[in-house]
């Protein structure tokens, strides 16, 4: 009843030669599509939703990664001035 009378409204509200008035007509065929279009465009925003946290989480990772070289490579350049410095440099610091 509801969607019958919301068919209506739309046709009316659309027109005949609207591209969404093949939307509003209420066939059961019809309304089949609807129903796998709604499906696709879920399956489609799932997808998206998840390539965007996997790109996002790809973007923290390599950032990560990044981060522990230029730490490493510190690192490394600190304990090389301090060995060949010539200074005698006390073993607790």
């Amino acid at each position: 009843m509801l969607e019958q009378s919301f068919c209506e409204n739309a046709r009316t509200f659309f027109g005949p030669q609207h591209p969404l008035a093949f939307f509003a007509s209420g066939t059961a065929t019809e309304t089949r599509s609807i129903k796998a279009i709604q499906l696709s465009l879920l399956v489609f925003a799932v997808l998206t939703l998840t390539a965007t946290v996997g790109i996002y989480w790809l973007a923290r990772a390599r950032a990560g990664r990044r981060l522990r070289a230029v730490l490493d490579t510190y690192v490394e350049r600190e304990q090389a001035k301090r060995t060949y410095s010539g200074k005698n440099v006390p073993a607790g610091t």
